[in-house]
């Protein structure tokens, strides 16, 4: 049985089985039919989770579902039915686990992780209700970004290890990439399954801000594979980035802007010959803006459309309200905050069903949620992930910090972190991946996927 889940996981692990993957979600994307890719695909990685050995086979296939359910909108009575079959993937879960012996590790990450969950399991004690801490939309965060992320941490710690058979840190970022262009073909077929909709009333995205968040992962491994592999990697880099421009995301455009900006300086700073050809482009690009005056009037008539035409975006905005009310928040519990499950601002802010009252920015959620006590968990696990990033500045490590440079900044604008799935999990995996022994992350090999052809040579 061991052989037999050691050989189906050479052939997952390969880029055409990656690839099929990719197809199928193209596939569950132009006929609309998200809510069934859904049940398919946690199927799917149910199987994988029985069948092979190795755990990062269900990686891709993850990214995947979570970028085409982007698009199922306040769809919790729609999922919910299916509550019961979780028990496949659970049990799936539970087997491999128990097939996979393998101790449980800790890293230098693991006490940011549970000084956040002692923050959010204390957040809003002796002041939030009992009934709206215990609410099931509480309890859902409270046990996903507390307890349950300490959970994630130690089972993808346990799972994400040095393999003989390719590269971890090289196979993660190639995944990315894949993601990454799912991404893009997310994009293009909203342009064409919806062409006579944008037509008469414009692009109008709901998903775009989460959309967004997915592509400022992804966005550092074309740049990651520019400096290691092929420069014109570095064209897949801005091509993300237009994605994100053409979701007409307010946040995504800004933060995607500074990220990019810093995917640039990276391979500046990495590669010299790159960085001549970038510093060629910047100035033509600054070259052409100062002879085509016109250019700044389209950029201006695109700030208005994104800002709503609206003179006083700030004032006028709930994000303004909110930063003003986790204020009023702190005072009112400094030690605790009001809790994940506070509905005190819901005349600002009405989530829909399922969501936390977000303030949508992370530093008024720090403080309004989780007060002193949170400040100071996510304060110290911050720091504990700067020293993990900056411990040598390799091109891995910068590579891996960018992704996470890419999370931090939407997360000052839109829920971002506290998000337990997948946003706050693929966060601890990038840290789980800087936490390999220098070795690892300074691997001269540079295979991502197995090889079907060794295969069936061993075969």
């Amino acid at each position: 049985m061991q052989a037999l889940r050691h050989r189906c996981s050479d052939i997952c692990l390969s880029l055409p089985f990656s690839l099929l993957m990719m197809a199928a979600a193209m596939a569950i994307v132009m006929l609309r039919a998200e809510v069934a890719g859904v049940l398919i695909f946690v199927f799917l990685m149910s199987l994988l989770l029985v069948f092979c050995d190795d755990v990062t086979v269900t990686t891709l296939p993850f990214l995947l579902t979570c970028m085409f359910v982007l698009k199922c909108y306040d769809s919790f009575s729609t999922f919910i039915v299916f509550a019961p079959l979780a028990v496949i993937p659970i049990g799936a879960l539970v087997y491999h686990l128990l097939m996979h012996k393998a101790p449980f590790r800790r890293g230098e990450s693991f006490f940011g992780v549970a000084a956040v969950a002692i923050a959010v399991t204390l957040g809003g004690w002796f002041t939030l209700p009992f009934k709206d801490y215990f609410s099931p939309t509480s309890l859902f965060y409270i046990g996903g970004l507390g307890i349950g992320m300490v959970g994630a941490y130690f089972l993808l710690k346990r799972e994400f290890q040095p393999s003989d058979r390719y590269s971890l840190v090289e196979r993660i970022f190639a995944l990315f990439y894949i993601a990454g262009y799912f991404g893009v073909f997310m994009m293009v077929s909203y342009f064409y399954l919806d062409y006579e909709l944008i037509q008469e009333v414009g692009i109008q995205i709901q998903w775009s801000n989460n959309l967004s968040t997915m592509m400022m992962f992804f966005m550092p491994a074309p740049f990651y594979f520019a400096l290691t592999r092929s420069r014109f990697h570095i064209l897949s880099g801005f091509l993300f980035y237009l994605t994100i421009v053409a979701t007409m995301s307010r946040g995504g455009i800004l933060m995607g802007a500074i990220e990019l900006l810093l995917c640039i300086a990276f391979v500046m700073c990495y590669d010299k010959r790159l960085r001549n050809i970038l510093l060629i482009l910047l100035l033509v690009g600054a070259l052409i803006v100062a002879m085509n005056p016109d250019f700044l009037n389209v950029l201006w008539q695109l700030y208005q459309k994104l800002t709503k035409n609206t003179d006083h975006i700030l004032t006028d905005e709930p994000r303004y309200h909110l930063i003003l009310a986790s204020f009023r928040d702190f005072l009112s519990n400094p030690v605790f905050g009001q809790g994940i499950g506070y509905t005190g601002n819901q005349d600002i802010y009405s989530p829909v069903t399922g969501a936390a009252n977000w303030y949508h920015m992370m530093i008024p959620q720090i403080i309004g949620s989780f007060g002193t006590v949170g400040i100071a968990a996510y304060g110290y696990q911050f720091f504990m992930r700067i020293r993990l990033i900056f411990r040598k500045k390799t091109v891995r490590r910068m590579a891996l910090g960018l992704s996470y440079a890419g999370i931090l900044l939407m997360s000052q604008i839109n829920p971002g972190e506290f998000c337990p799935v997948p946003y706050e999990m693929l966060t601890v995996l990038l840290f789980i991946l800087l936490e390999l022994p220098e070795k690892e992350l300074h691997r001269t090999q540079k295979r991502a996927f197995t090889s079907l052809k060794g295969l069936r040579r061993h075969t």
